[in-house]
């Protein structure tokens, strides 16, 4: 399988003053078309953080990213924003819908940013995805806030699929979420990797959330512990 992203002696600090606060420590990971990872740890070991840089989201203070060996940060404006609308779809705990636009306008967000389909063509991939993940019709004018969360996340999964992007990656994707609606989730990204091919990337602290995956990487303090496949 190809390498998609690969991360090289990726370091990110802060600094508060004179003190330097290290939130990711030297990591180096290669990524593969198709992987199911999930990244486990606790609060505040980096996992976010990471995330963010993978989605180019944020800057390492040194190391570099490589998307199918091109390092990201030589890439120009409208090429990174061309790599965060296109490549990466993203999905949050706590969902980022927009509350006023219906399901599908929140779908087809993405799409009008990028620019590419006429509004007919947008809204039906939206209503595509929203089936897809489980939306029925008859709920796709409604607005976010009439949903569950459960209800409210597969939205959210269908608006990160909306520009057919190689990788998702969810940062706590579960966390808002009871047990029945967890599994849910998982078995929808699971479905999305194993039928899509999609490389799937999620943060969790939930030991329940790797036994969906096909590799587990743990990370504590800013660094890679084990690596698990």
């Amino acid at each position: 399988m190809n390498i998609k992203i690969r991360l090289k002696n990726i370091t990110k600090f802060y600094k508060s003053g004179e003190e330097k606060i290290i939130v990711l420590n030297n990591v180096n990971l290669d990524i593969y078309e198709g992987d199911f990872i999930v990244l486990m740890g606790p609060s505040g070991a980096g996992k976010t953080t990471l995330l963010f840089i993978i989605s180019g989201l944020e800057q390492p203070s040194l190391g570099n990213v490589y998307w199918d060996d091109v390092p990201i940060e030589t890439l120009g404006d409208q090429e990174m924003q061309n790599y965060k609308l296109r490549k990466i779809g993203l999905v949050f705990q706590n969902y980022y819908l927009i509350p006023s636009l219906t399901a599908l306008e929140n779908v087809c967000l993405p799409m009008w940013l990028l620019g590419e389909l006429s509004e007919s063509q947008a809204k039906l991939r939206a209503q595509k995805l929203l089936e897809l993940v489980g939306i029925e019709k008859n709920r796709f004018n409604d607005g976010v806030s009439k949903f569950s969360g459960g209800q409210m996340q597969r939205i959210a999964i269908a608006r990160a699929l909306a520009n057919n992007p190689d990788i998702i990656i969810a940062d706590e994707p579960t966390g808002n979420l009871d047990t029945k609606n967890s599994k849910n989730i998982m078995e929808l990204f699971n479905r999305i990797n194993k039928e899509f091919g999609k490389t799937i990337i999620i943060a969790t602290h939930d030991p329940k959330i790797a036994a969906f995956s096909d590799k587990v990487i743990f990370i504590q303090d800013g660094k890679i512990t084990l690596n698990y496949v």
